[in-house]
Formats: structure tokens, sequence, C-alpha cells
């Protein structure tokens, strides 16, 4: 006679249904005042509701838009602990901001690695990782705007280069990408050289980089 392996009567919704209980009798006695934990509980409950995603994706590996939610709780966890951690790195409030755009891309990344056809997912990452870059360097007045724009532009070039070539999807490569980020490396190499020719090297930054992806899409398709 076959023996069933026993099923462990602990999944993941008891698991979830107990960490909610846990989670709501400590916010009541936060609530009328038997304990003063606030901001600690709040990023805790973030942080263990990240945890409880990435372990649902462990369960199920097919669920790669689990790592969106728990990167943005990660962020807001650790947001709420930016008083805590940032004398610790001897950082300022200005990263704040910053850290959390780099979780929420990160969120976006991981899904990427969590299954590789979803490689629209390296889009947002790379914007929301140069938005990070940029609003950091704002904030802490390391950069003029022209400056900051350029790492937008560099950022963001950078960005579609990957896509271009990032494997997963029906394609092994995408050469309609390198015309974005032929065109994004361009501005940014003109706001950082230049401010009176912008306009009049666009036009020709445009054709070159049409022409650069209708040529490259001919050689692959060949291959």
């Amino acid at each position: 006679m076959k023996i069933q392996p026993s099923r462990n009567p602990l999944s993941w919704r008891s698991a979830v249904g107990l960490l909610l209980l846990i989670g709501g009798a400590l916010l009541l006695a936060d609530v009328i005042g038997w304990l003063q934990i606030g901001d600690w509980l709040w990023a805790a409950s973030a942080a263990v509701a990240a945890v409880l995603f990435v372990l649902y994706w462990m369960r199920d590996r097919a669920q790669w838009w689990v790592f969106i939610p728990a990167g943005a709780l990660l962020g807001i966890a650790a947001s709420i602990l930016a008083p805590f951690w940032l004398p610790l790195l001897a950082l300022d409030e200005a990263v704040v901001g910053a850290a959390f755009l780099a979780c929420l891309g990160l969120g976006f990344g991981m899904s990427y690695l969590a299954n590789r056809s979803m490689w629209w997912a390296l889009i947002p990452m790379g914007a929301l990782w140069t938005t990070a870059a940029v609003a950091l360097l704002g904030e802490r007045s390391m950069a003029s705007p022209t400056g900051a724009a350029s790492v937008m532009f560099f950022g963001m070039s950078v960005t579609f280069l990957i896509v271009s070539f990032a494997p997963g999807g029906t394609e092994k490569v995408r050469p309609w990408a390198l015309i974005p980020a032929v065109l994004l490396a361009g501005i940014g190499v003109l706001i950082v050289g230049s401010y009176t020719s912008i306009l009049n090297l666009i036009g020709p930054l445009v054709l070159m980089a049409i022409g650069i992806g209708l040529l490259l899409n001919v050689i692959f398709r060949k291959r």
C-alpha cells in the first residue's frame, strides 16, 4: 500500500491569517495605549508582508508579479524607519525618497529575474532607478538642473540598451530598443555640451537612430 505524505497543516493561508491576527492585536494595543510601538509596528508589518509575498513566490514560481508589491512594501518600511537608519549610515533625509524609488525599481528587476519573458519590467526598473539618482543628486545639491537632466537621459538610454540585449521573450534581441537608446544618449550629450544647438541637432539624431534601428532589424532578421 502506498503511503501518502502528510500535508503540513500550517499552509501559507494559515501563516497569513496568524500574522494578520497578531498584527491587528498589536495595532489595537497601540491605539488603545497599552503599547507605544508606533512606527516600528507599521515598518514591521510592511516588511513582514514583503517577506510573505516572496515566500508565496517560492511556493509558486509562476507568480512573478509578487516582487513588485514586495519592493514597494520594502520601500515603505525603509521610509518609516529612516530616522533610525539614516544616522547609522551618516546620511540625511534627502536619501529617503531615493531609497523608496530604488526599492520599487528593485521589485521590477526581481520580477524580470523570476520570469525572463517579462523583459518589459526592465523599463520601469531603469526609470525608477534613474529617477532615484536624479532625486538624490537634486536634493543633496550635488548637480545643477542641467546635470540632473543629463543623468536622466543617460540613465534611460542605458535602460533601453539593456532591454535591447536582455534575454527573454520570443526575440533574442530587440533592435527597436536601440532607437530610444541612441536618441536619449544623444540628447544627454547635447545637454551636457551645448544649449543653443539642441533643436538643430535633434532632427539629424532622430534620422540616424531610425536608420540604425532599421539596419539592425534587417541584419538580425537575416540571421
